[in-house]
């Protein structure tokens, strides 16, 4: 019973961040201005004051506010800067790349992949976290990782290793795989 009151609560937070977030965007609440306090909020949304103060945390967290101990929330003067088009994951099994493991055409087409990808995140606005995944991962450790990638918009790996992991991954976010090694 429990679980589903969790996810009710899980539930008016998100959408009341998507609210605060859409005021944002359309200029309701200007860059630079003051957010209504989290009592204020609270009342018109009919919420309890701790929904509200965990979505001004994820607002907060994704750079569309800042808030100031004892004044208040603000909107960030900088949150379209600093907004985030897309988390990427990009998981590299391998500790370091040598010709054993990739003959030299497909490791001058993989540091010429990582180089576009990285230059199309800073050119749009992308965040791509390089994560270092062991390829022999047992069932436990597959899961763990699993969850942690789940966070992320889109996952890259550079060829089919770790192809369990990227078979349940697909299920729930894109994954691309540019190379196919022999």
């Amino acid at each position: 019973m429990k679980h589903s009151a969790d996810k009710a609560a899980e539930n008016k937070f998100t959408a009341l961040k998507e609210i605060i977030q859409s005021r944002i965007e359309s200029g309701r609440y200007p860059s630079g201005s003051r957010l209504p306090s989290i009592r204020s909020l609270s009342q018109e949304f009919n919420l309890v004051i701790r929904t509200v103060q965990l979505a001004l945390e994820q607002l907060e967290d994704e750079g569309f506010i800042v808030t100031i101990h004892g004044k208040g929330s603000y909107v960030n003067e900088h949150f379209q800067d600093e907004k985030c088009l897309a988390r990427i994951a990009f998981v590299f099994p391998e500790i370091a790349i040598s010709d054993e493991i990739l003959d030299l055409e497909n490791w001058t087409t993989g540091a010429q992949f990582s180089n576009g990808l990285l230059a199309g995140a800073q050119k749009y606005g992308a965040e791509v976290v390089v994560l270092h995944i062991d390829r022999h991962l047992n069932e436990l450790q597959q899961l763990r990782w699993l969850r942690k990638l789940k966070k992320f918009d889109a996952a890259v790996f550079l060829d089919y290793q770790l192809a369990s992991l990227q078979k349940k991954l697909a299920l729930v976010l894109p994954v691309f795989t540019p190379l196919s090694l022999p």
